[in-house]
């Protein structure tokens, strides 16, 4: 009956329990709740109910517990307390989500403008195709420089927009890693989506590794899953531009820290743009692997 009910955009947030559209977020009863469920659960509210005037109702499995969390993360965020939440309402949850709450409370303190950038990424990343307009000029034009060194193949497309993936797929077969923006803060790796039976000839990923906490993670992962030969084309803010010193860019690094990095890690540059504020550019996988003869003196050592 939910699942069939067009009046509502539908957020499940039960692991066990999801009617198969709009949004799910997989969490278990009575455990503590990941402070990034509740952004993406109250932006998903807020950007739903606000921004795109629609209904939306959020479903667990018996509506006693995780639905009345998540909702009262919403109301918390907008000024209540968290016992005033639960008199007003006349709600009793068990101690362990009430916990839950009041971690996310305190959490709230000092993050509002944090908050406030997932709901402006959210509501663009779902936007209609046609705001998409300037985005997909952007990825053909990023297409045209990745076809003069790669005619066809696999492609991984990390953190790929639906116009990037409507220009890639043109030419390649392309798997996208949806990175999930209210997890992008703070990951040390983006290919936690990734098969790891498949090898890629090329991946793609703009914008995208200036949010992880460890690049040099990113890139060996990077090797890792890319065939003999196979391209690295990314781009990323550096730290000579001053107006990306914000909190989500946790990795925001020098050209030459970058260079370095993908020395190390034996990519060659094949491709660069000349701009002094970012690094913009094609590297192949080299086959010297440098990293892993590091690693070999390191085991004689020891």
């Amino acid at each position: 009956t939910v699942a069939n009910n067009n009046d509502f955009f539908i957020l499940s947030v039960a692991k066990e329990c999801y009617v198969g559209r709009d949004k799910h977020i997989e969490q278990v009863d009575l455990v503590p709740i990941d402070i990034w469920d509740f952004v993406e659960a109250v932006v998903t509210i807020e950007v739903i109910t606000r921004a795109w005037n629609r209904k939306i109702l959020v479903h667990c499995c018996a509506g006693q517990s995780r639905a009345p969390t998540f909702i009262g993360a919403w109301y918390i965020y907008h000024g209540m307390s968290v016992d005033e939440y639960l008199k007003q309402f006349n709600i009793t949850l068990n101690p362990i989500m009430v916990e839950n709450l009041r971690r996310w409370e305190n959490w709230l303190i000092g993050m509002r403008d944090v908050l406030r950038y997932y709901m402006v990424q959210f509501e663009a990343a779902n936007a209609e195709p046609n705001d998409y307009k300037p985005a997909y000029e952007m990825a053909l034009s990023r297409l045209n420089v990745l076809r003069k060194y790669l005619d066809s193949g696999n492609v991984l497309l990390i953190g790929g927009t639906k116009p990037e993936y409507d220009a890639f797929s043109q030419y390649y077969n392309v798997d996208v890693i949806n990175v999930n923006i209210f997890r992008k803060v703070g990951k040390f790796v983006l290919f936690e989506y990734y098969n790891p039976g498949k090898k890629y000839d090329a991946i793609a990923a703009f914008d995208i590794f200036e949010h992880t906490l460890s690049p040099f993670a990113t890139i060996a992962k990077a090797r890792e899953v890319l065939k003999d030969d196979g391209l690295l084309y990314f781009s990323s803010p550096t730290i000579n531009d001053p107006n990306q010193h914000i909190p989500w860019h946790t990795s925001l690094m020098h050209k030459e820290e970058w260079y370095y990095l993908l020395d190390y890690f034996s990519f060659d540059r094949v491709y660069e743009e000349n701009d002094p504020y970012r690094i913009t550019g094609i590297w192949r996988k080299g086959k010297i692997k440098k990293y892993e003869s590091y690693m070999k003196l390191l085991k004689l050592k020891d």
